[in-house]
């Protein structure tokens, strides 16, 4: 039977992954306030349909994903909002994109087909997801400054309540993920999922900024989002023995011997 032993301090694993640079998706937002539920707000964010996608032309994605990203739209987006009482902020957006054309010579439609965009079989819709927290207490004001550098939780909560100034903003970290289709409503629609399908498979982490206006319950102006392609490397999978023991065994003070 295996023994514990107790540690006090065990040595963290301390696991990195390489990511690259590989789009920029900007919205601008128009906020509802829902209402109170307990222990703060709920409000909901909708993303409004814009030009929302700069691709790197440096970044790893390959060729195909690049060329139909480049021009792509948010079609729809809705971001559900809850903020805390202490100023702790959840976001869960679903989005929809609308890849770009790509080049002409690439399109095989007839030109009445091509021209129907709005067709919903004539799109090709991606579906995103975006998720993660933040705390009020790191707004910043336009020029790059702590609004809430020694304020109390609570008093930062009811700042938020009663409006931030115009141009703040609050920085962002969140995990961006993409759903595409196998199938589309003809083989041209399947070919153009075919060749995103790396998007699907990828994991993305988007740093970036909410902008706020002044009105009631922060309200939210616009969000911009840098999105870096997460690249597991082997060192993830192959961490010593005891460096995984102890890590999953910090929770109680004990590790096996």
């Amino acid at each position: 039977m295996a023994k514990l032993r107790r540690v006090t301090s065990p040595a963290p694993a301390v696991l990195t992954a390489p990511a690259k640079h590989c789009f920029k998706l900007s919205a601008q937002i128009q906020q509802q306030f829902v209402g109170e539920i307990p222990g703060g707000y709920r409000i909901d964010l909708y993303y409004s349909e814009s030009d929302a996608i700069n691709v790197d032309v440096s970044s790893g994605l390959t060729d195909d994903v690049k060329k139909h990203l480049q021009g792509a739209v948010v079609q729809s987006g809705n971001d559900w909002v809850s903020v805390n009482d202490e100023g702790v902020v959840d976001f869960d957006s679903r989005i929809t994109l609308k890849l770009g054309p790509g080049p002409k010579d690439d399109i095989k439609a007839p030109p009445s087909r091509v021209a129907s965009q709005d067709d919903p079989e004539a799109s090709r819709l991606i579906a995103g997801r975006i998720r993660g927290r933040a705390t009020l207490r790191q707004c910043r004001d336009e020029n790059g400054n702590r609004l809430f550098e020694k304020k109390a939780p609570t008093d930062v909560f009811r700042a938020w309540v009663g409006g931030l100034e115009n141009g703040s903003y609050l920085p962002l970290v969140l995990a961006v993920t993409f759903d595409v289709p196998r199938w589309g409503f003809d083989e041209e629609q399947t070919e153009v999922y075919r060749q995103c399908r790396d998007l699907g498979a990828s994991l993305f982490l988007a740093t970036g900024k909410a902008r706020f206006r002044q009105a009631p319950y922060g309200a939210v102006d616009s969000i911009d989002l840098d999105l870096f392609e997460i690249e597991p490397s082997a060192s993830l999978w192959h961490a010593p023995k005891h460096v995984a023991l102890a890590s999953s065994s910090a929770a109680s003070g004990l590790q096996p011997t």
